[in-house]
């Protein structure tokens, strides 16, 4: 990012219809480290230009993103999930939203909140972007940029923690039979 992006900053924000805090939050930086970049104030060290950098790509991904991929009616949520291999515990704790209002939304008995339906479509988007690193108690399937998506599925993990856990004796005959 060079300073010339910096001068466009706040009409790009304004274009994506965020706040400075939205972006800053997005961005992983103060927000008055922002404000001072946005007003050309200070030119932020390079960490802070590849944080902003990596927030402006992700909501440009989102733009893109967010027609073709995003559920359009809740009631699609459930296939959404689905397809992407998350449970409503799993889309729970990546949203931040309680595993009960998950349930509820899925089943159509709830409209949800303005703020409930944001973290739902933020969460969306940085799973179908590969941003989120996805954590259950005791497993925890990791999505890597440069190389591409990495899935494991839970019997995968179960079997990883089974195998790490194993003492070094047990290892070496699981290998044994294994060969």
């Amino acid at each position: 990012m060079n300073k010339q992006d910096l001068s466009n900053l706040k009409s790009w924000r304004k274009q994506h219809g965020l706040s400075q805090e939205k972006l800053a939050r997005m961005a992983g930086i103060k927000l008055e480290t922002y404000r001072k970049a946005e007003l050309g104030r200070s030119k932020p060290i390079e960490a802070t230009l590849s944080k902003l950098e990596r927030a402006m790509s992700a909501v440009e991904a989102k733009t893109q993103t967010e027609k073709r991929t995003i559920p359009t009616k809740l009631s699609e949520l459930k296939s959404w999930r689905q397809r992407f291999g998350l449970s409503q515990k799993m889309l729970s704790a990546l949203s931040k939203i309680s595993l009960a209002t998950v349930g509820l939304i899925e089943a159509g008995r709830i409209r949800p909140h303005k703020k409930t339906l944001e973290k739902l479509a933020d969460t969306i988007v940085n799973v179908e972007s590969g941003a989120e690193v996805i954590k259950t108690p005791k497993r925890r399937a990791v999505v890597d940029h440069t190389a591409g998506q990495i899935r494991l599925s839970n019997i995968d993990i179960d079997l990883i923690n089974l195998v790490l856990n194993m003492s070094r004796k047990k290892k070496i005959e699981l290998l044994k039979t294994m060969m």
